[in-house]
């Protein structure tokens, strides 16, 4: 879908501990979907309903879920964001002040695997605009593939493939951090018709360092300039 934007590793911290367990749900839910309903494949709509109830399912008390937010709302601003653009799910954590606001901590996207890859790049961006409003907030994009392998975030054995990837028209990448997935067998054959679900965080770039050669003629360049002789008075 991209090129790699880097291959250096930085340390990031863990996923919040309510997404995996949500997303491992959805992935057996679209399972038992597909049991029951195997030629009707299911909309973004009801991918996002049942993601809903899933993280709802999995919060602390401390949090809570809203749907269908503007990105307006969250002080967003970019020339890709109409402005009617809404955010599929947001996490707040509830303020020590029961009179001030929720403060917004997690950011959801959820597309289908199958969908347009203009559509992904989308809410990318989308996100993207949003972490520059709010960079305190965690952006997250949810990719599901039913029965399908989805190649742009997992390897060949269904393993998530961990290298970042730059989004177009702005300073972020794009990471796949979690993929869940349910199958009655993870044999060989049946890894490219399991259900999966890919966690994708957008996260700032990496501006790698100059070769250290030039960071050190860098560094004589900007050292002021001292006189050996002193000064006559």
């Amino acid at each position: 879908m991209s090129q790699p934007a880097s291959t250096k590793r930085v340390k990031l911290p863990p996923p919040p501990g309510w997404a995996s367990p949500a997303l491992q749900g959805l992935a057996f839910w679209i399972g038992h979907r597909r049991a029951l309903y195997s030629g009707s494949p299911l909309g973004e709509s009801a991918l996002v309903a049942e993601l809903c109830n899933l993280i709802h399912t999995h919060l602390p008390k401390t949090k809570q879920l809203r749907c269908e937010v503007q990105y307006a709302d969250l002080k967003a601003k970019a020339k890709w964001l109409g402005p009617l653009a809404r955010l599929d799910l947001l996490v707040s954590e509830h303020a020590d002040d029961p009179k001030a606001s929720p403060v917004p901590i997690a950011a959801l996207e959820v597309k289908r695997a199958g969908a347009a890859k203009s559509l992904i790049v989308r809410d990318l961006k989308r996100l993207a605009a949003l972490k520059v409003a709010q960079p305190g907030i965690r952006a997250f994009l949810v990719v599901v593939a039913e029965a399908s392998l989805p190649k742009d975030y997992v390897n060949k054995d269904g393993e998530a493939d961990t290298r970042s990837h730059a989004i177009p028209e702005t300073a972020f990448r794009w990471k796949v951090r979690r993929v869940l997935k349910a199958s009655h067998t993870f044999k060989k054959e049946r890894i490219k018709a399991a259900q999966y679900v890919c966690l994708i965080e957008v996260l700032p770039r990496i501006t790698p360092k100059p070769p250290l050669k030039l960071r050190i003629l860098i560094k004589r360049k900007i050292k002021p300039a001292t006189s050996s002789r002193a000064k006559k008075p």
